[in-house]
């Protein structure tokens, strides 16, 4: 019979079982809810119509052989959910001899239809802990069998299970430790014989001969720390000798042994020689591990027991962290020397591209877990440096275009979506301590102790700190602002010196000469790639920034690039002071962070940064930083890109006299453009001027001070970067065009002839002719700034006036 009565109507459960497998997860669990609902699970109804649901459990425990995955799926879940609602329990008592016997493997059954069994043996028992039928005191109570039978029975199943095929074994163990979580989570009054099937499943799992002969394995790191969460009482100094002699796992002492027994704990996956386990390599006081460990396939997660470790370590939430805080063991070691023996020395530094592969998964679980409960040290050390070493390396071309292309694409995976979803959950948190972990994740890809500046390309680094939080791109712009000041390869080199001298005991005037050579080209390096990230900050357009940040970075590059700080310099003026005296600042370093200031005011200037952060007004305000730091001599001074001279060649040598004299001599013109520089600031600003004009001249008046206004500063800034004698040519020609373009701000020359004879001849220049003089001089320059601010700020802000007077003409 396969129908019962339900409203006065029946209704027929068998339309149910093939919607149960339904590769859509949403019909599955529909059909298993009419399912329930059309059974008879009262005491009344079961004594009238227990056929059904007879009828069904044995329908439920054959679909589970079923070769469709899906099909296994919607069986097991109906099972359990019928399994938790049985009223009988002598019905619930049969479930598990029903279940093995009819997944019991038969003579001339083929290889897949053994493997079908199998899976079904595996999820029907899995369905029977999650029921919770196994830990029901009522279960057993009539029965002559000690308490707990059934929950024994399901432990000794899966054990036996486990063992018959290495790719079942991982899933095996992994129902275990669900069902020893399903007993410990209750308690003795619930459970009477709870303490009893623990000690004996601690006996059985732990103590085992059988299990001891097997050695140490992943699963069985997996039910060590299940059980020591729990807190159960057993001798662990006994049951864990003479491999972890400590009692605890996790203890320091513990963890080169533990790192051996991990290595192979790789995900599920069928031998390449399609054959079981061979059983436990031998040894009496060696880590005792199984052979034939597999290679995970592509995608292939980590084994279950890096999941509980990562709980034990970095819970995934804030309960959970007070519960495994609770109970961790006194003596669990630190998680930089768990991650370093375990993962970084163990997986990454080995050969083996399946463990790398295995070291990348595991940054990819560990990682999300740092944004709450990790640190900045458990930052670097999970980045440890064989981690990054071979992170680097797979993410070259050459290595993509070689034989490791599977592994090279999980390393671009890691900094492509792993490192930039947990920096976008760091600035979902909005909190101190996020935007420290955020910022350690950054240093730690190219900073001691683990790596170097250019370890990685500078798009992958692009790509990441796009990702930070806007307090986090403070801390590396301060943290490049440190590399600049004192750099780190200063340190390397110095101790590469020292080795060098330990062996060969001493150190020649020639060998002494190169090391330098080589140390300043090696801080020049490491300098110009900082200069060339405090650039990609204000130039890119993904970077959060904001106006404080950018005008620091600014006023950083420029204390650097023209200014030496002064011995009485204040504590805010000595933080631009080089840490470092084996490392100053040499006239091709100031340079280059010349060069990137003017770069960072062309991004600002010439439209790379969106307003209202970019814009015309950087020109003002970098001169006028420009300004007030050559006018504040009590803690700046002005330092020539030449560098250090060499005293004796004094006398012998006038460039550097010379060149100062002439800028002595260009100093009358920089003077008089600042003085027409404020003049310009009250053009048609005097309320009596603009009274006497109407409001469109007003504004068109103001327009053209702006524009020449703009045209001086932009010539002050080309005399910071060429000298005020190199550009003396567009200093005169800029202050003849805005006297010519404002002849109310020229000085009154005394007449001569020359001039009497230009008026008489016609040969006087138009203003419009001497600014576009002066403009194609500007842009004749080699300068991508020169080219933002006389383009774009001068000749577009041209146009339109032009256009306006043409129309008043007609």
């Amino acid at each position: 019979m396969a129908s019962t009565v339900a409203g006065g109507s029946r209704q027929s459960i068998l339309p149910l079982f093939p919607l149960l497998a339904s590769h859509h997860s949403h019909t599955r669990i529909d059909a298993a809810t009419d399912l329930l609902a059309a059974l008879p699970l009262s005491p009344e109804a079961t004594s009238a119509h227990g056929t059904d649901l007879t009828y069904a459990l044995k329908r439920l425990v054959a679909g589970l052989a079923s070769s469709n995955d899906a099909a296994r799926q919607g069986f097991a879940v109906a099972l359990a959910q019928l399994a938790t609602l049985l009223p009988d329990r002598d019905q619930a008592a049969n479930l598990l001899p029903q279940l093995m016997e009819a997944t019991t493997s038969r003579a001339g059954m083929d290889a897949r239809e053994e493997r079908d069994l199998l899976f079904a043996r595996l999820v029907g028992l899995h369905a029977l802990v999650r029921s919770g039928i196994l830990v029901r005191p009522t279960v057993d109570a009539s029965s002559a069998e000690p308490g707990g039978q059934a929950w024994r029975d399901v432990i000794l199943a899966l054990v036996t299970l486990a063992n018959r095929k290495s790719w079942i074994r991982e899933p095996s163990y992994w129902v275990v430790c669900e069902a020893l979580r399903s007993l410990l989570e209750t308690s003795d009054a619930d459970v009477p014989w709870r303490e009893e099937a623990v000690q004996w499943a601690v006996q059985r799992l732990l103590g085992d001969a059988r299990e001891r002969a097997r050695g140490w394995s992943a699963e069985k790191v997996a039910i060590v720390l299940v059980l020591q969460s729990h807190r159960v009482n057993a001798d662990w100094s006994s049951l864990l000798a003479p491999t972890f002699s400590s009692g605890s796992l996790l203890a320091r002492s513990s963890l080169t042994n533990l790192a051996a027994a991990l290595k192979g704990a790789l995900s599920t996956s069928l031998p390449s020689d399609g054959s079981s386990n061979g059983g436990p390599s031998m040894g009496s006081n060696a880590v005792k591990t199984s052979k034939n460990l597999t290679a995970p396939a592509p995608g292939q997660g980590p084994h279950f027991v890096w999941t509980l470790l990562a709980d034990v370590y970095l819970p995934a939430s804030p309960s959970g962290s007070t519960t495994a805080s609770a109970a961790a063991p006194k003596d669990k070691a630190p998680f930089a020397a768990f991650w370093t023996a375990c993962v970084d020395s163990a997986l990454f530094g080995s050969s083996s591209l399946p463990l790398k592969a295995l070291g990348f998964s595991l940054i990819q679980l560990f990682l999300p877990r740092l944004a709450a409960n990790g640190t900045p040290a458990d930052v670097t050390a999970l980045f440890g440096p064989n981690a990054l070493r071979v992170l680097a390396n797979h993410l070259r071309k050459d290595a993509q275009a070689g034989g490791e292309k599977t592994l090279s694409r999980v390393a671009e995976k890691v900094v492509t979506s792993t490192i930039p979803l947990f920096l976008t959950s760091v600035t979902a948190a909005e909190n101190s301590h996020a935007t420290q972990v955020g910022v350690a994740v950054v240093k730690a890809l190219v900073s001691p102790p683990h790596s170097q500046y250019n370890a990685f390309e500078p798009k992958v680094l692009d790509r990441i700190v796009a990702k930070l939080p806007l307090a986090a791109v403070k801390g590396w712009v301060a943290h490049l602002r440190t590399v600049i000041l004192e750099p780190t390869v200063v340190k390397a080199a110095d101790a590469e010196q020292e080795e060098e001298e330990e062996e060969d005991g001493s150190f020649e005037g020639g060998a002494a000469a190169a090391d330098a050579s080589d140390r300043e080209k090696r801080v020049t390096a490491q300098r110009t790639w900082a200069f060339d990230q405090l650039l990609t900050v204000v130039r890119s357009g993904n970077v959060p920034k904001d106006d404080d940040l950018v005008s620091s970075l600014l006023e950083f590059l420029a204390v650097i690039g023209w200014f030496d700080v002064t011995e009485s310099g204040t504590k805010g003026a000595r933080s631009y002071a080089i840490a470092d005296r084996d490392a100053p600042l040499t006239g091709p370093q100031r340079l280059a962070a010349r060069s990137r200031f003017f770069s960072c005011l062309t991004a600002l200037v010439g439209g790379s940064v969106a307003a209202p952060l970019g814009g015309p007004n950087w020109l003002r305000r970098a001169l006028a930083l420009l300004d007030n730091l050559a006018a504040d001599n009590k803690h700046f001074a002005r330092a020539s890109v030449d560098g250090p001279k060499d005293p004796s060649a004094a006398d012998h040598d006038g460039d550097d006299d010379d060149e100062d004299d002439e800028d002595a001599e260009a100093a009358p013109l920089i003077e008089r453009v600042k003085a027409l520089s404020a003049a310009l600031d009250k053009v048609g600003s005097s309320s009596a001027a603009a009274a006497a004009k109407p409001a469109g001249e007003t504004d068109v008046a103001r327009e053209r001070a702006k524009t020449a206004r703009a045209l001086l500063e932009g010539v002050r800034l080309v005399c910071w970067d060429e000298g005020a004698a190199d550009a003396s040519d567009v200093l005169e020609g800029s202050i003849d065009a805005i006297e010519a373009l404002f002849p109310q701000l020229a000085d009154a020359p005394e007449p001569t002839d020359d001039d009497d004879d230009d008026e008489e001849d016609g040969e006087k220049p138009e203003p419009s002719t001497i600014l576009l003089d002066v403009v194609l001089a500007l842009l004749r320059r080699p300068s991508a700034f020169v080219k933002a601010f006389a383009g774009p700020i001068v000749l577009r802000d041209r146009a339109p006036r032009r256009r306006r007077r043409a129309c008043r003409r007609g």
